[in-house]
């Protein structure tokens, strides 16, 4: 299984210089998520969502990549926000992170950007709730979703989290 290192050294291979390299286009990152794996790349992103997640509890200022000069920075991209991938290689992806979701807040900020993001392509967010019958993981997301808006935004309902929720998006 490819670690942290290995995607860094695919960086390098790919020209991106000594790791330092931290501008890349979004038409780069589906042949990135080819070389990885999306499996990979979806695990990577659950683990550095915990790395974050860590120096945020620790008091240390986290920033963004291109301060940082996060060679992997693509990684969150091509997670969270990349239209420009095929769905299913996303829905791929995020079913690795959640599998690779440590607790619940890792699992909360998942559901948050990447899964939310993904449940906006027609078809997806029933995929989505489809998947809670057969990944435990998957449904403790859809609870903790559940109850972040009923108990903190203090929404009556879940919007599509909700059960039969994905029908007012399909």
């Amino acid at each position: 299984m490819p670690s942290i290192a290995a995607a860094m050294s695919l960086d390098k291979a790919a020209g991106f210089g000594h790791y330092a390299r931290v501008s890349w286009a979004f038409d780069e990152v589906p042949s990135l998520v080819d070389q990885l794996g999306a499996e990979e790349v979806g695990r990577l992103y659950a683990v550095r969502t915990r790395e974050e997640l860590d120096d945020l509890r620790a008091g240390r200022v986290h920033t963004t990549y291109e301060e940082d000069n996060d060679p992997l920075g693509w990684i969150d991209d091509a997670v969270a926000f990349n239209d420009d991938l095929d769905p299913e290689v996303r829905l791929r992806m995020v079913i690795a992170a959640i599998n690779e979701a440590d607790d619940d807040d890792v699992l909360w900020c998942i559901g948050d950007q990447p899964v939310a993001h993904l449940a906006a392509v027609r078809g997806f967010a029933l995929r989505l709730h489809q998947a809670r019958t057969t990944n435990p993981k998957v449904e403790r997301l859809f609870r903790l979703m559940q109850d972040y808006y009923r108990n903190v935004e203090k929404s009556p309902d879940a919007g599509w989290w909700d059960d039969g929720g994905h029908s007012r998006v399909e």
